[in-house]
């Protein structure tokens, strides 16, 4: 017997169940999806079938139902599923049981599909169940039958002597302990260690929320909870204190910010909610709805909810402009239309803008329509056999990309992607779905090109090795808590596995870390500098020394950054920046160094939304459109900037000028993919421009007649520049076998030639020499200049040969 449901969408889903007097009357046996109707295009199948009721290991009857007009099959016996198979776009996915338990609760299954190439896992469960306190199927072990490894395993306390009975004490993975946790008296969790043995204790609960946490590091943060359960404050490591508000119903109304003295109040504006239900039409939304505002000094965001509580239309007010967008959704709750901000307070039906979309009767998206400039650009999406996505963009570009599935269908990890141009990407993965290899290839004239990088795992499944043809290999350990230990990179190994052991101590990168997993030293190989972390109570970066540079940072009651210096130790300075809020959290100055011994502060003065309306005296005037890109200033000279934005708000025209006097004025185009096709210069038309793409978006030619004239340019499909036509001479880029450009030729002559160390930085060009550390910076150009960084890459000094002082 089945039931029809026919969806507001307009299609049909049939539910078909038993009704034979045995095990499986009332069961459901299968599940059809239609387009449209019963009977239209089949979009999907479900059938299900359960297993003989008398067949497995289960008792043959669970006691006697006293009512013996009853299907007594179906009421004193079991009948699990024991198989589900989906039938989709012409593929079939199974999952099938291969054996059960006493407790009639599946041992081992199967996962598959009919896909040619694909894989299939089987899996063996075991459970807990305890019959003493009849706590069934907590599960105990998942095992990969195939290659015996046991990807889960969970411990539980089963002693009947210890409270807290059947809770889980252990949790592993491949045979790694990743978290052992133990429980009060009541319970409740009161600890958690990873595997390095730091531990968090969890203590004086209230409501089922625990008021006290520890660290390890011994810090602790405390809650305070009300009778209702709800968190009325939260203390954090550094004594700031947060606190919260509620209506009667459980609702946030106020959220109070710590006191910091930093600000001109002393205090951050709080923020407070309110909820209303509104009986009548407002703004365009029908009647009954109800609408939330959020409101902080003079900011405001009203948020408007249709009847099944989905945000339709959405108003942000800084005091002195609104901003609004607005959504609408299917009947499964998928969005259909997103709009583009809009300035003011526009009704509903109003704001009709944006992107549209279109979902088949799965819930897959079918139809992206973007409203442009260039008319409504429409990106399809088809879903073909064999687990695949096919993508044409407004362009008519097709990319059809091939997914890992075993026995549902998915859209997750990618196996192939055909991409436009004839260049295909290839991920293979193992059964985890960690890929193992990705190759991009293709053909370029007479060659095939590829270029492939590998990733291998340890037995835990970490990544613990990639290789690359430009880099060579890096090489990853980690320690008992899932940190990285060491790593070296720019090897060239013997192995396909880990090969960790051909790693020379020397080569290696290591790092320690504090209780709280923290990195507190990073000690690089000899040549290369290390750094060395320290933190404050809430983990943030309190200091960072790294070769001549040291950083310091401070913070306020937020968590911004209110201080910061660079002390470099070659030349004895300090550099120091200050950063000043406002009572909304926002960035309203910054303190600079201006000279010997003076400082500058510029002030920004941002609005409720945080945006500047200023940068001192250097720019005023400052003003947004609706997406909060930059629209015009004034700078200081007098010079003003002005923008203008498309339907797609892409920037059609920027103006620099004084008065009715334009310096620069350019009108710029796109292409239906959002690529920038051309620049007209209005002013004498000396920077006009034009540009020109393949189907992958890569830049082919660039046409400026009164600046360069006209190049074009030729890519391999492993996205290699390799042709460059200019003025009427071809260059030819040359690449190795690594993919590594060697040199740059135009006929018979070589224009530039490199060279490069072994983690595939350049270290000679047409003769000239650059050396680099094992970070990969460029610590010297012999004869000309040295290099110095500062612990996050950033280059901190420079000391040119011919100078007696560092810059």
């Amino acid at each position: 017997v089945y039931i029809d449901v026919t969806n507001p969408g307009g299609s049909t889903t049939r539910y078909t169940h038993s009704n034979r007097f045995d095990a499986t009357e009332g069961q459901l046996l299968r599940t059809d999806t239609y387009s449209g109707a019963a009977g239209s295009t089949l979009m999907r199948s479900v059938v299900n079938t359960y297993a003989n009721p008398t067949g497995g290991p289960w008792p043959s009857s669970y006691g006697a139902d006293p009512q013996d007009r009853n299907n007594l099959i179906q009421t004193e016996e079991l009948a699990p599923l024991g198989q589900r198979q989906i039938q989709q776009n012409g593929d079939t996915y199974t999952w099938h049981a291969n054996a059960f338990n006493d407790y009639a609760q599946v041992t081992d299954a199967t996962r598959s599909n009919s896909i040619s190439g694909e894989p299939s896992i089987e899996e063996a469960t075991t459970y807990l169940n305890d019959t003493n306190t009849w706590v069934l199927g907590l599960p105990e072990t998942v095992t990969n039958v195939g290659t015996g490894e046991q990807e889960v395993s969970n411990i539980y306390n089963t002693s009947s002597n210890i409270s807290g009975i059947d809770l889980l004490t252990s949790r592993a993975r491949f045979g790694e302990t990743l978290m052992t946790y133990t429980w009060n008296g009541a319970g409740q969790l009161a600890s958690f260690t990873d595997g390095d043995n730091h531990t968090t204790t969890l203590g004086n609960y209230y409501r089922g929320i625990p008021q006290a946490i520890g660290y390890p590091d011994g810090t602790s943060e405390s809650l305070s909870v009300d009778d209702f359960g709800d968190i009325t404050s939260i203390t954090d490591q550094a004594g700031h204190t947060t606190q919260y508000s509620y209506d009667a119903l459980g609702r946030v109304t106020q959220i109070t910010y710590p006191y910091d003295s930093s600000i001109d109040s002393a205090s951050w504006y709080p923020k407070t909610f309110s909820y209303s239900y509104v009986t009548g039409a407002e703004r365009g939304v029908a009647a009954g709805h109800w609408r939330e505002t959020v409101t902080q000094g003079a900011s405001t965001d009203t948020t408007y909810y249709d009847a099944e509580l989905r945000p339709v239309l959405n108003d942000t007010s800084n005091g002195n402009t609104d901003i609004t967008t607005a959504k609408a959704y299917d009947w499964r709750g998928l969005t259909t239309f997103a709009s583009y901000p809009v300035s003011g307070s526009p009704a509903l039906s109003s704001v009709t803008s944006g992107t549209h979309s279109t979902y088949d009767a799965l819930g897959r998206l079918t139809q992206s329509q973007q409203d442009s400039e260039l008319g409504t650009l429409t990106t399809a999406m088809a879903y073909l056999s064999g687990a695949r996505e096919q993508v044409t963009d407004p362009k008519g570009n097709v990319t059809t990309t091939t997914y890992q599935v075993f026995d549902q269908p998915s859209y997750g990890g990618v196996l192939e992607v055909q991409a436009p141009d004839g260049v295909t990407q290839t991920v293979t993965r193992d059964v985890y779905g960690n890929p193992t290899s990705i190759t991009q290839s293709g053909s370029y004239g007479t060659e095939t090109d590829s270029v492939t990088k590998t990733l291998v795992y340890d037995s835990f499944h970490r990544l613990c090795r990639t290789t690359e043809p430009e880099t060579g290999s890096t090489v990853l350990a980690y320690d008992g808590a899932n940190n990285i230990a060491w790593s070296a990179n720019g090897l060239s190994l013997t192995g396909t596995g880990c090969d960790q052991d051909q790693v020379a101590a020397a080569a290696e990168t290591t790092r320690t870390y504090d209780v709280m997993n923290r990195v507190l030293t990073i000690q690089s190989p000899s040549g290369t500098q290390s750094t060395v972390y320290t933190y404050d109570a809430l983990g943030r970066v309190h200091t960072a020394a790294s070769g001549i540079a040291t950083q310091a940072y401070a913070y306020n009651s937020l968590g911004l950054v209110t201080g910061e210096s660079l002390a470099v130790a070659s030349s004895g300075y300090t550099w120091a920046l200050g950063y000043s809020y406002d009572a909304y959290g926002h960035l309203a100055s910054m303190n600079y160094p201006a000279g010997t011994g003076t400082s500058e502060t510029v002030s920004y003065a941002p609005d409720a939304w945080g945006r500047p309306t200023q940068v001192g005296s250097y720019a005023t005037g400052v003003s947004y459109f609706p997406d909060g890109q930059l629209q015009g200033f004034t700078f200081a000279s007098g010079t003003s900037y002005l923008a203008d934005e498309n339907t797609r708000h892409l920037t059609r025209n920027f103006t620099y000028g004084v008065g009715s006097t334009l310096a620069v004025s350019e009108d710029l185009a796109y292409d239906a993919d959002g690529n920038l096709t051309s620049v007209n210069d209005l002013v004498d038309g000396t920077r006009s421009k034009t540009f020109g793409y393949d189907a992958l978006n890569r830049l082919t030619n660039a046409s400026a007649p009164n600046l360069y004239g006209t190049e074009s340019y030729t890519y391999d499909p492993v996205n290699n520049l390799r042709t460059r036509l200019s003025g009427g001479a071809t260059y030819t880029y040359n690449y190795d076998a690594s993919n590594k450009l060697t040199s740059i030729t135009q006929g018979a002559s070589t224009v530039d030639s490199f060279g490069y160390d072994v983690r595939g930085n350049e270290i000679t060009r047409n003769g000239a020499t650059l050396t680099f550390d094992a970070k990969n910076q460029l610590t010297s150009v012999p004869g000309v200049a040295t290099y110095a960084y500062d612990a996050e890459g950033r280059r901190v000094e420079k000391q040119l040969t011919s100078a007696s002082y560092p810059t």
